[in-house]
């Protein structure tokens, strides 16, 4: 056991706090798991002063029934990550970014991460997740009200939570304002796994289907969306151009009532 805090802490962004540790947050539930969300350079700091405490969040065992729009960071609040143990034991964890706490180095040096880990796939993703807390993609005010006033963007959320949905890393969506009264949506739905695009597939189907149901009730407000296509798009095919052109949609959306007509703000 360390018995103070040095640069070459064991200590990384998405480790696991050890139960014995979770008294240093005040919490007793042996239900409750804690995963550091500080960047790997705050915690090799070792300039007390400077960053005395590492930051951490509180979550669950996650309901696989639930990993459509919880995996790979599609929700902005909760992410379900899947951690490996190494005698190859697996945990699906659910935090969620509002229940953040703190805890002093000091303290902590004093206690060795978990055991169970995450793969680079999953790590990159919680990065990105933490990092889209401050960078969300923002839509069209009049877009937002189709979405939901019709009550489509609960129904998409529906279709990621179907067999198939945690395989998709990111909905992107390509808006086309045609009008103050009109979208045109283009939907892309990125995937890692490239043994698992029938299942995306089957997913985009089921979305295609969905507006083809729908038909002209895809309006709310005194405007509509129109879906252009829906496709599956492996992360390994996209080109950075087509990928700078999308925006990202997450189950929480809002929009910016100061976006000119229009334009589309904000950054993927």
């Amino acid at each position: 056991m360390a018995e103070e805090w040095k640069r070459d802490t064991p200590w990384r962004q998405g480790h696991l706090l050890p139960p014995e540790a979770l008294s240093l947050l005040g919490v007793s539930d042996e239900g409750t798991f804690a995963v550091v969300i500080s960047h790997d350079c705050d915690l090799a700091n070792d300039d007390l002063e400077e960053e005395p405490n590492v930051e951490v969040i509180l979550g669950q065992v996650g309901d696989p029934g639930k990993s459509g729009n919880l995996r790979w960071g599609k929700s902005p609040r909760r992410i379900h990550l899947a951690y490996t143990h190494p005698n190859g034991d697996t945990l699906l964890l659910e935090f969620n970014i509002n229940q953040r706490r703190t805890v002093a180095k000091r303290d902590l040096c004093c206690y060795e991460p978990q055991a169970y880990g995450l793969t680079r796939a999953e790590r990159e993703a919680f990065s990105r997740w933490l990092a889209s807390r401050y960078r969300r993609s923002a839509f069209p005010d009049a877009f937002n009200d189709v979405l939901r006033l019709s009550k489509l963007g609960k129904k998409l959320e529906n279709k990621l939570d179907k067999p198939g949905g945690e395989a998709v890393t990111a909905v992107l969506f390509d808006v086309e304002e045609r009008s103050g009264a009109e979208f045109h949506l283009s939907v892309v739905l990125l995937y890692r796994d490239e043994n698992r695009y029938e299942e995306v597939q089957a997913v985009a189907n089921s979305i295609n289907a969905l507006f083809e149901s729908l038909g002209d009730e895809v309006a709310g407000g005194g405007a509509k969306i129109v879906l252009k296509d829906c496709v599956p798009v492996s992360e390994s095919e996209i080109t950075l151009s087509a990928f700078k052109k999308l925006k990202k949609w997450e189950k929480d959306h809002m929009s910016l009532r100061s976006d000119p007509p229009g334009e589309m703000l904000g950054e993927l």
